[in-house]
């Protein structure tokens, strides 16, 4: 009622303090719905970067404020406007707010594929993060599943670095494609498991080997031929460029069973800390 007040007896509200915040901005970071409501009705600049380089979006999708994302949306506001190149999509998905990432996706103008140099695309981060929800999200509103970043698909990335199991088997049910794809270095996802993962691999490889002798198909790939006459308890093997998938999983495991000397790390670091310190705190 105070904010109301005030615009009706004409105070500016594009006001600067601190060097460049705006009312907007402070409102949108501490949850303030209702001011934020009354500043949009008054025309304020909603797109105003604040010193920090964020804008009254990227803080609110930062700080999970879902209604004022939504109002901020409706009324104008940039969903690709970065902050130090990192989008609000990006915050939203790295902080886990699946309400403020539907909110984005949902935009029509939303870049969902947006990435750079340094910064993954929107999948890769969400499924670095173990959101599994938020990655079939993502999927179903387009972003780009065959994606590939230094001659790696998801796939590759995800078994290398120990993604959650749930991502790893969700890429392995749903994309087919990707599991046969090599890498830079000519090897398959399969042949890039660690010791954290190459027992769900091995499971995932022995269950599709049981529904499609169920189903009595083959797997349709022009690399891999499927040895037909094996007994009912033999593991059902998979040539792949001339080597068993099994073979490949033990050489991997082989050559990584020293942890420490042989860490995987991810080809993107998330340079942005979870909680973002900006200059400007308001209680």
């Amino acid at each position: 009622e105070i904010v109301k007040e005030l615009i009706s007896k004409k105070a500016y509200v594009d006001s600067q303090f601190l060097g460049g915040y705006t009312p907007l901005y402070v409102a949108s970071q501490n949850g303030h719905d209702g001011c934020v409501e009354e500043l949009i009705k008054a025309k304020i600049n909603i797109n105003k970067k604040a010193p920090n380089g964020s804008t009254p979006l990227y803080i609110a999708c930062q700080n999970g404020c879902t209604q004022i994302v939504s109002l901020l949306l409706q009324h104008g506001a940039n969903p690709n406007e970065c902050s130090c190149g990192y989008s609000p999509l990006y915050i939203a998905i790295h902080k886990g707010w699946y309400e403020i990432v539907e909110l984005l996706v949902d935009h029509p103008n939303i870049d969902i594929n947006y990435s750079t140099d340094s910064i993954p695309p929107s999948l890769y981060i969400a499924c670095e993060k173990n959101d599994l929800n938020i990655a079939k999200l993502l999927v179903q509103k387009g972003a780009n599943i065959n994606m590939v970043i230094n001659g790696r698909n998801l796939l590759h990335d995800a078994i290398q670095n120990n993604f959650d199991d749930s991502i790893i088997i969700w890429l392995l049910e749903t994309f087919p494609n990707m599991r046969y794809k090599t890498n830079s270095e000519n090897k398959t996802p399969f042949e890039l498991c660690t010791p954290k993962n190459y027992h769900i691999v091995i499971k995932f490889l022995m269950e599709l080997t049981l529904r499609e002798a169920e189903q009595n198909t083959h797997i349709s790939h022009p690399s891999i031929q499927t040895h037909e006459d094996i007994e009912s308890q033999n593991v059902h093997v998979l040539q792949v460029s001339g080597q068993s998938i099994d073979q490949s999983i033990d050489r991997s495991i082989d050559q990584s069973l020293d942890v420490e000397s042989n860490s995987h790390t991810s080809h993107y670091v998330s340079q942005i800390p979870i909680d973002m310190n900006f200059p400007l705190e308001v209680i």
